[in-house]
């Protein structure tokens, strides 16, 4: 249930930056720039509050996204370069939450224009998709 409510989200978030995108944006402009910050601020978040409550649904309480990337990748949940995906979006979330000043719009354009937020919402039904085959419930 909880997993479906985080999916259910991440789609919609995902369907939203596709509209901002086909529609057209300006980073230089602060309105877009913050709008679109936050929203792949958050489309990282839930992909790493999936990892994380799949990981406590095979018995694990990881204190970190980084530490439900390693139980998902032990647990064969992920294959590596998936698992790489999941440490990268970690980092990224991390750098726009703590390390804002470093934020380089021109890797924000880029994973805008490419869509490569994609690969994240793929990644986090790989997840759920593998708990549903081990059948693992989520109450």
């Amino acid at each position: 249930m909880i997993l479906e409510r985080l999916l259910e989200r991440l789609l919609e978030l995902t369907k939203r930056l596709d509209e901002v995108v086909e529609e057209g944006y300006n980073l230089g402009d602060w309105r877009d720039q913050m709008m679109l910050l936050h929203a792949l601020q958050l489309h990282s978040q839930i992909i790493i509050d999936i990892a994380l409550r799949a990981a406590a649904l095979l018995g694990y309480a990881p204190s970190s996204g980084y530490m439900a990337a390693r139980v998902l990748r032990e647990k064969g949940v992920l294959g590596e370069d998936d698992a790489r995906l999941l440490r990268s979006i970690i980092g990224f979330r991390n750098i726009v939450v703590h390390e804002y000043t470093g934020v380089r719009l021109e890797i924000i354009d880029e994973i805008l224009r490419e869509k490569r937020y994609h690969l994240g919402l793929r990644l986090a039904e790989k997840i759920i998709d593998a708990l549903r085959s081990r059948g693992v419930l989520d109450p």
